[in-house]
């Protein structure tokens, strides 16, 4: 195949993704009840994963999702070296997480790993709910989807910087993985970050806002000499806030693409 035809094909790519995403403004707001921000950190090459991306899944049918539960699965890179390379891990997801540790918000660094609200959650493992957001914020999150684009506004009084997030999660995935821990096996990935930005902003009074393009996706990888294309079932978008000097999320917004 010639790069003329591979260029062709990812802009076509690129272009479907961007129209089906950009077919009318999506608008997302903060309601006075935050919604709870889950986390999952892990890897196609952890055998036990599995279980937990499978109840992560479960998520996809909440009626309360993107309104009351906002799931994102962070895929990290440290077990890349067990014999399979994971295609959604990026180094900053491992960073993230370790950030987490760093800051004291979790016990260890480890897969799977939840995080919810910024805080370490080991309740998946005892067959737990989810705890959800117990009080309001004075901050409120505003994100228009359009072409595109995604302008942010967001106003907390008493903060001068913060960081903002955009990440594009698919959905549907499914990989044949052909080496390491979970070889044999053909995994299927929901909510995981199949693109992501991020910008620190300084505020005027607590006032904040930006015009980022829609994170650049990951449409093929080569693993083990083999080609695959990234063939999502839909994708969804979520917008979230964290301190300049933390990675907890202050507020978060998503809904569907």
């Amino acid at each position: 195949m010639s790069n003329q035809t591979l260029i062709l094909i990812f802009l076509a790519v690129t272009l479907s993704f961007v129209s089906k995403a950009s077919a009318a403004p999506l608008l997302l707001e903060s309601g006075e009840r935050p919604a709870t921000v889950l986390e999952l950190y892990t890897s196609q090459g952890c055998s036990s994963c599995p279980p937990a991306e499978r109840w992560l899944s479960s998520f996809v049918d909440e009626p309360s999702l993107w309104k009351d539960i906002i799931p994102i699965n962070f895929h990290v890179d440290y077990w890349d070296y067990l014999g399979w390379k994971d295609p959604f891990a990026r180094p900053e997801f491992s960073k993230r997480q370790r950030s987490y540790k760093q800051l004291g918000h979790t016990r260890n660094v480890a897969t799977p790993g939840f995080v919810v609200n910024g805080k370490g959650w080991n309740g998946w493992f005892r067959q737990k709910a989810v705890p959800h957001q117990p009080v309001s914020v004075n901050a409120n999150l505003k994100a228009v989807v359009d072409l595109g684009n995604v302008s942010i506004t967001f106003d907390a009084a008493g903060k001068r910087r913060v960081r903002i997030h955009v990440a594009v999660l698919g959905f549907g995935i499914k990989t044949p993985i052909k080496h390491g821990e979970n070889r044999g096996l053909a995994l299927v990935h929901d909510f995981v970050v199949v693109g992501y930005e991020n910008v620190l902003l300084k505020g005027d009074s607590g006032g904040f806002s930006a015009d980022l393009r829609l994170p650049t996706i990951l449409t093929e990888w080569s693993n083990a000499g083999v080609k695959t294309k990234l063939d999502a079932e839909r994708y969804s978008v979520v917008v979230w806030v964290s301190e300049q000097s933390d990675v907890a999320p202050i507020q978060a917004v998503a809904g569907w693409l």
